[in-house]
């Protein structure tokens, strides 16, 4: 793996810190090594832009789809409306979402971050498993009642940092 100027700055920042206060006998604190830790795990999800100089955060975002297909399910055959959503660090794809309410839907949740995500509607009684990046959980519910809802990843603080959406159940 490339590593960026910042990333290799705060690399040899760490190490330099680290073996002055080992040579005195001193062990640093948690309260120091891992905001320092935070630092350089979120300074490896960036990639520098070299036109510019810019750090930008990287983010491959799926584009959502609805669909509706078939939803096997034994005794039953109805059709479910297929929702891709995709999340990252700190975001959805869509931000809003329309169901029909008595309708089945299938969520394919795709984490396209770095971090653990889910991705949770509490007034519908629904969540997906965290997952890490990369990964994918599918849930199918029907929704029995009008109403707009917010859906959010429940993880850490995610949801204040502006991971949330809208669904609007009609």
């Amino acid at each position: 793996m490339k590593l960026s100027k910042l990333q290799g700055v705060l690399l040899a920042f760490i190490g330099l810190l680290f073996r002055r206060t080992m040579n005195k006998g001193i062990i640093i604190g948690s309260g120091i090594l891992v905001p320092i830790a935070v630092i350089v795990y979120l300074a490896v999800g960036q990639t520098s832009n070299k036109s510019t100089g810019v750090f930008q955060e990287q983010q491959t975002q799926a584009p959502a789809a609805t669909e509706s297909a078939p939803l096997v399910t034994p005794g039953q055959t109805e059709t479910a409306t297929i929702i891709s959503v995709s999340g990252s660090e700190y975001n959805f794809t869509p931000k809003s979402i329309n169901l029909e309410a008595g309708k089945s839907v299938k969520v394919v949740y795709k984490n396209t971050g770095t971090l653990p995500h889910d991705l949770v509607i509490s007034e519908l009684g629904v969540r997906t498993k965290v997952i890490g990046g990369g990964k994918e959980d599918t849930i199918t519910f029907t929704p029995d009642k009008s109403g707009i809802y917010t859906f959010f990843c429940s993880v850490g603080n995610h949801r204040q940092l502006g991971m949330e959406g809208a669904v609007t159940v009609k």
